[in-house]
């Protein structure tokens, strides 16, 4: 994997991220498959058996373990979106099987920016393949080994990302419980690229002082899971060792064992006496001293963290000034026409990082709580803020046509179909490629059957009573049948209403 750079022999623990502690407790396993039933609930997980290459051009090798192999796939429905595929083998990982399970549901019902997203999840005689958003800045691990030390700026910025992502993920009930430089990815190589957090396997759900599974990686392990009696509060400790890693080069509780390392984290005796620290700012060492309080009750949350002064000093939680075209089609969207949405949400799976990027900084100007949700309360006080006027009965409607799956906010994916730019969407190589994703046998049309597939595929719920009335639609040549042409009016400025 390589090493974090630091001031010690390369052969030690401070210098060398450790292996996790343990697996978490396994509840069984099963032999064969884990598939699941077609009829889930929303943004359950959904297994597909049909053929991966059908889908996806698998090239080049991305990474390899013992379980498998990690390659860049690039989509063969029209744009040549490249994805990040991780095919494991069956016969390796079938102890494990429940714990694969677990971490592919809890990457499904996440809906964060800053999250690594998983898109399909595929299955044939011998392996497990996972089509995953691709990141091609790489991981933070090797820029930091790269790098040496980052600056003030470059590590307020990295760590906010990471606390924004784990706010998210704890306002869930969800602990990652393994955070570390390599479970961080870059989406691209550029200055302020997005980092997102990745590797879920040992993720949890929560409920109070209850995870026990002592787990992790040593040199960021939180003192409270030595005790094997924790909270959430283990993740906000693990994030303060990534950023005093990044501003140091080296993690601030070392030893030439694990069991030194554990001594050390257990004593939580924090130095920025050394050179390294002489020109960081005040703000800084009382952001590390908080995080890294060695009481969990007295360390502060992820929330907390978001809002410290350190991050404000430092300009990492600066917000862009809503754009006015983005806010024009949030309260004008309508998902009156479902066909029309279902297929924005298969366009956004082909939208590259600079599509998104305007989506986003305008999500995170609405998203006041910082959980990777927007509220009515937020939504009405940013558009206030910005002198823009909105009655209660407007505000209401917004989430009734917005908030798609019902749950009273708006999460990222809604955000982004909503706002979505017609420039984008209107795209030939989206078009294109979101009808094909209909259209999977090519044979020029599609029908309600290969729709109901499409949701079913995505773990989404619908009947087949729904799907024909999404189909119901006065413009088409052929009843029940709609070809490309037939698609691509989905999306004019005001599209033919439904039948009467």
């Amino acid at each position: 994997m390589g090493c974090c750079a630091a001031k010690h022999s390369p052969t030690s623990p401070q210098t060398v991220v450790a292996s996790s502690l343990t697996v978490p407790n396994k509840e069984g396993s099963i032999d064969a498959s884990i598939q699941t039933p077609k009829s889930q609930t929303n943004d359950a997980l959904y297994i597909i058996t049909d053929d991966i290459h059908k889908y996806y051009d698998l090239q080049k090798v991305l990474g390899k373990g013992f379980y498998g192999v990690v390659k860049l796939g690039v989509s063969k429905l029209g744009n040549h979106q490249k994805y990040a595929i991780k095919s494991l083998n069956k016969e390796k990982i079938k102890k494990d099987i429940q714990s694969l399970q677990r971490e592919l549901t809890i990457l499904k019902t996440s809906d964060h920016p800053n999250i690594i997203k998983l898109y399909e999840v595929f299955e044939d005689e011998n392996f497990i393949h996972i089509v995953m958003e691709y990141c091609s800045g790489g991981e933070l691990f090797d820029k930091i080994n790269k790098k040496t030390r980052f600056t003030e700026r470059e590590s307020a910025h990295a760590s906010y990302k990471m606390f924004y992502a784990i706010n998210h993920l704890h306002t869930g009930n969800i602990a990652h419980r393994d955070l570390k430089p390599e479970n961080c990815l870059f989406d691209s190589n550029k200055e302020d690229a997005e980092l997102k957090l990745v590797d879920f396997g040992l993720a949890s759900k929560f409920s109070g002082m209850t995870m026990k599974t002592m787990v992790g990686t040593a040199l960021y392990v939180a003192p409270e899971v030595l005790g094997e009696k924790y909270g959430p509060e283990c993740d906000v400790w693990s994030l303060g060792v990534i950023t005093y890693t990044m501003i140091a080069g080296y993690q601030p509780f070392r030893g030439e064992t694990n069991k030194e390392v554990f001594k050390s984290i257990r004593k939580a005796n924090i130095s920025m006496k050394e050179p390294e620290f002489e020109r960081v700012s005040k703000e800084f060492k009382d952001f590390i001293r908080r995080v890294l309080c060695p009481d969990p009750s007295k360390r502060i949350t992820a929330a907390e963290a978001l809002r410290h002064p350190w991050f404000t000093l430092m300009g990492a939680n600066r917000l862009k000034p809503l754009d006015m075209n983005v806010i024009s089609r949030l309260r004008s969207f309508t998902s009156t026409h479902r066909l029309k949405v279902e297929a924005i949400r298969i366009i956004i799976k082909f939208m590259n990082v600079k599509e998104t990027s305007l989506a986003l900084d305008n999500f995170k100007v609405l998203d006041t709580d910082l959980t990777g949700f927007i509220t009515v309360q937020g939504l009405e006080q940013s558009l206030r803020a910005a002198n823009i006027e909105i009655t209660a009965s407007e505000l209401n409607n917004i989430f009734i046509q917005v908030d798609l799956n019902g749950n009273g906010k708006i999460n990222y994916t809604e955000f982004v179909i909503a706002t979505l730019d017609p420039a984008i969407m209107m795209k030939e190589e989206n078009l294109m490629a979101a009808y094909k994703t209909f259209d999977i046998d090519d044979v020029g049309y599609f029908t309600a059957s290969q729709v109901k597939r499409v949701i079913d595929k995505s773990g989404r719920t619908i009947t087949e009573h729904e799907v024909e009335e999404m189909m119901n639609l006065n413009w088409l040549k052929q009843h029940g049948k709609v070809d490309y042409e037939d698609f691509v009016k989905l999306f004019d400025e005001n599209p033919p209403s439904a039948r009467a």
